[in-house]
């Protein structure tokens, strides 16, 4: 069982697994020159999350992944987190089941956030993300105030639009975060062109929730292990559409 102190090296795992996640979502296009994940050890009361830093982050290894109080303040490190680590002490403090969280910047998504459209269930892989709420303050979040009106607007769900801004999703790991994210844009895109060409029907899920997750599920492991493979991690696994 791991220490829940952050100088424990048992907690490399941790940290090296927030790397690889933030690398994932520069690939797949949703983190440009800003974003970042956060991670809450089960029994901490304190969070990993990445190091304030805005270039190469393509290159993100786990020395730049710092531990952090439920208040953001740094712990035994000459870095601080990003200005918006409110996002995730807010998020903790409001979501006990939440242990990992996204924020990052996807364009389709963030495209309907300006026009206050919802992101509907529309993918056989991206049903299980459910309801999409928005949070209407386009603002970046820099206080543990907009932190926790952030928590607010999300409530229970799996993501959130940040309007004109960004999303964050959230969930028990890393690799389901990034899952999410990854889904939620391709949700959008596939969202977006089905409504050029004809009416948009939404996925009811009622009913065969367990069905929806389990898909869910398998993308998240492919997708997790496509990162793991040299020469074909310098492909999005998804690719980009307009």
């Amino acid at each position: 069982m791991k220490n829940h102190t952050p100088n424990d090296p048992s907690h490399l795992e941790d940290r090296e697994k927030i790397a690889k996640g933030i690398r994932l979502l520069v690939n797949e296009g949703l983190i440009n020159n800003a974003g970042h994940i956060s991670y809450r050890p089960p029994g901490a009361n304190w969070f990993w999350t990445l190091r304030h830093v805005h270039v190469g982050l393509e290159d993100i290894g786990p020395g730049d992944v710092i531990a952090c109080d439920m208040e953001g303040n740094a712990i035994d490190s000459p870095w601080s987190a990003s200005g918006e680590r409110f996002i995730y002490t807010g998020i903790f403090a409001r979501r006990p089941d939440v242990r990992a969280v996204a924020h990052f910047h996807p364009r389709m998504a963030t495209v309907f956030s300006i026009a206050g459209r919802k992101v509907e269930p529309v993918l056989m892989l991206g049903a299980h993300i459910g309801n999409v709420p928005q949070y209407e303050k386009p603002e970046p979040v820099e206080s543990s105030a907009d932190g926790l009106s952030l928590a607010d607007a999300l409530g229970d769900a799996r993501a959130a639009l940040m309007r004109s801004h960004g999303a964050v999703t959230v969930g028990e790991s890393v690799e389901e975060v990034c899952a999410l994210a990854v889904m939620l844009e391709e949700s959008a895109r596939s969202q977006f062109q089905a409504a050029q060409i004809g009416e948009v029907k939404p996925i009811d899920t009622k009913g065969s929730e367990a069905v929806f997750e389990g898909s869910f599920r398998h993308f998240q492991e492919v997708l997790w292990d496509h990162y793991r493979q040299s020469g074909i991690a310098t492909k999005p696994f998804l690719a980009t559409s307009p």
